[in-house]
């Protein structure tokens, strides 16, 4: 019509967070409207979601008339449920990104200021940060030596030690030299009544100490038998 119009891009409408101080614009709020030059006036706006949708240009993309039923009902649900999990899920992505995604220089200052260390250089935010590296490590180190597995470990030791402390009373001392199977054997020699027994607790020992076995059903088995076992029964 030979009048000079532009289309502008950008976003319509938003929420303050009820929980931080900052307002949440997504995606959903994104938002095209056309620009006309008028003599004496400028560039003025002219955008027809006024008559197709007036909800939005007043209250958000919420309030998009038939646009509604199309946005996921997370954005749109009136549930206070689904309402405060959305702003809650919202503040960890914002945490995240200031925190770790924008974690720059600025940033790096006002967390050591909350340490109470200001006016750092940037030696010795190298040497805080070396220290904090190694300590990390250190504790890491020490989670992997002293992790559960480990200790698993040393409790099926520690059962094992516990039926050859009740042979060696009876008279079945295990030798340095002499493996969980050979010890077993030997002793199902003498008392073939106990054959079965022993060799099902050998097996699981074995089995749990030195293969890949974690069971847990099969731990519990063997800390039963090993406590039930009696040379004298």
């Amino acid at each position: 019509a030979g009048i000079p119009s532009r289309v502008i891009v950008g976003y319509q409408g938003g929420a303050m967070h009820p929980f931080d101080d900052y307002m949440i614009v997504r995606q959903s709020d994104a938002h095209a409207w056309a620009e006309i030059w008028l003599e004496d006036e400028g560039w003025v706006r002219v955008d027809p979601t006024a008559a197709v949708s007036p909800g939005r240009i007043e209250h958000g993309v919420g309030n998009a008339g038939l646009e509604r039923e199309m946005l996921p009902a997370i954005l749109v649900s009136d549930s206070a449920v689904l309402q405060r999990a959305r702003f809650m899920v919202d503040s960890l992505h914002n945490t995240w990104n200031h925190w770790i995604v924008g974690f720059n220089n600025t940033r790096q200052k006002e967390f050591f200021s909350m340490l109470g260390m200001n006016n750092l250089s940037s030696s010795d935010m190298v040497i805080w940060l070396v220290v904090l590296m190694t300590f990390a490590s250190s504790m890491v180190a020490w989670w992997t030596i002293h992790r559960q597995p480990v200790q698993q470990k040393d409790m099926i030791k520690l059962h094992y030690d516990r039926l050859c402390r009740k042979l060696g009373r009876a008279g079945f001392q295990r030798e340095s030299t002499e493996g969980a199977s050979e010890f077993a054997q030997r002793v199902a020699g003498i008392l073939p009544a106990r054959r079965r027994e022993l060799a099902m607790i050998t097996a699981d020992y074995e089995r749990l100490r030195y293969g890949r076995d974690e069971s847990e059903k099969r731990l519990k088995r063997y800390i039963r038998a090993v406590k039930r076992f009696s040379v004298k029964s």
